[in-house]
């Protein structure tokens, strides 16, 4: 099965900006993402106020500069692909039942992420994705 379109696009929410999602974030569209680490804190390079979080902090990614192969990166860019991934999956289930909206993908991601505790004040309410 092929797919030649993707309902929404996904960006990385970076900048230690403690502002509610600016442009692009905000535009219609669009699913922020931020970065939380290993004990679910948001990384301190990572804004507040994303759609949600995922991890990127420490990720192992491959390197081709590095005689192992190997390099741990942090970044919202690490992020980002736990929920495009997850979105993949879930567009692919959507996909089964015939057409879907972006809305009802949305939905469908949003709706298998877990509460994180302990996130400021901004981002209270926001949830991460498990993986």
């Amino acid at each position: 099965m092929s797919y030649e379109w993707f309902p929404w696009k996904l960006v990385p929410s970076s900048e230690n900006a403690f502002v509610l999602p600016t442009p692009p974030a905000e535009a219609d569209g669009i699913f922020s993402v931020g970065a939380i680490g290993r004990s679910n804190a948001i990384a301190r390079f990572s804004n507040t106020g994303p759609d949600c979080y995922a991890p990127g902090v420490d990720i192992l990614s491959a390197d081709h500069a590095n005689r192992s192969g190997l390099k741990l990166l942090s970044g919202t860019s690490m992020a980002t692909p736990h929920i495009a991934g997850a979105a993949v999956i879930h567009a692919q289930r959507l996909a089964q039942n015939g057409q879907f909206s972006a809305r009802q993908l949305r939905e469908e991601v949003l709706a298998n992420v877990v509460p994180v505790s302990g996130l400021s004040r901004a981002d209270a309410g926001r949830e991460a994705l498990r993986v």
